[in-house]
């Protein structure tokens, strides 16, 4: 009798405990965040990638955790930051930039990952091809390097008269080979001289604009790349001491000062990237994830900053403008 009762007692535990097994919740997804570049630099993307999520049903705090990790452009701490997801076990990588795209390919062969914008992806060795990325890694791209040689134009524009221009960044790196050589491009169909300053750190830039000012620059246009990136308002604030036209990539840039900032739609690209990240949660691969594009371009106009520089503007250039600041 008495094993029987034992018996009854024991399959009564073992219904509990499958019970107890059945109804408790999955565990929430996690999203790990890798982002080159200060927190409030990514406020309003973030927001735009939390929408990307959102809008496949993937919530912060209720269906989907997000782990943000910023670094700042320093190698080191981008390392660092990427073995930390990788040690958190985060079901996918979000990640910014060449830099925190390459950080996080060293760290993991095996959790996804997806970039909003990594350069040249196929160049940098991160997929095989746009249409079958082939590993663990994809994401979204702007229209690359061909937008260096944009900004040239648009600044030839907006002042006709300028013929020697300083570019400003860090021209070393490979990933840059193809903004200089679109550059270079236009420079040489509008008979503009080039400089390209030395700067490796954000404590660069002012000696840089002291070169390009010795050398006789009557314009600046930047490098689309971390370093830039970071330093936008640094950048538009010596431009305006040095009282010359600069056009740059940031919509940051342009109300810091800039007169003209030409660039895809950041908020736009971290979207799709949010959709692309709620479709491999969802269990979609990314090495048959196609690569996707943003291709909503943004042009900003400041008339202030027109206004300080005694120019007018042309209605070609401000009736294509997506905003003009006042």
């Amino acid at each position: 009798m008495r094993a029987v009762l034992l018996f009854i007692a024991f399959l009564g535990l073992s219904v509990s405990m499958v019970h107890s097994l059945r109804s408790e919740p999955s565990k929430t997804p996690q999203v790990g965040v890798l982002l080159a570049g200060r927190p409030e630099i990514f406020s309003a993307p973030l927001q735009s990638f939390r929408d990307g999520l959102s809008g496949q049903g993937f919530i912060e705090g209720q269906t989907v955790t997000i782990v943000p990790r910023y670094a700042s452009a320093n190698l080191e701490q981008l390392k660092q930051s990427a073995d930390e997801l990788v040690s958190l076990s985060v079901n996918v990588i979000l990640t910014s930039a060449t830099m925190g795209t390459q950080a996080a390919k060293n760290a993991t062969a095996t959790i996804p990952i997806v970039f909003a914008v990594a350069g040249n992806p196929v160049a940098s060795g991160f997929i095989t091809s746009f249409d079958q990325p082939g590993n663990n890694i994809t994401g979204v791209v702007n229209s690359g390097s061909e937008l260096g040689g944009k900004r040239l134009e648009v600044l030839k524009e907006a002042v006709p008269a300028v013929s020697r221009v300083a570019v400003i960044g860090n021209s070393r790196p490979v990933q840059q080979a193809g903004y200089k050589k679109s550059i270079e491009a236009a420079a040489k169909r509008l008979g503009i001289e080039l400089l390209f300053p030395d700067v490796l750190f954000g404590k660069d830039l002012p000696l840089a604009f002291q070169q390009a000012e010795v050398w006789g620059a009557d314009g600046f246009i930047a490098l689309s790349q971390t370093l830039t990136n970071n330093e936008q308002e640094q950048i538009a604030n010596l431009a305006t001491k040095s009282g010359r036209p600069l056009v740059v990539h940031t919509a940051r840039g342009a109300e810091a000062g800039a007169l003209i900032s030409l660039n895809d739609n950041n908020l736009d690209i971290f979207r799709i990237a949010g959709s692309q990240v709620a479709k491999i949660l969802k269990g979609a691969s990314p090495a048959t994830l196609p690569v996707e594009r943003s291709s909503r371009p943004e042009l900003i106009v400041n008339l202030k900053a027109a206004k300080r520089l005694n120019l007018t503007l042309p209605n070609t250039l401000l009736s294509r403008a997506t905003t003009i600041i006042q």
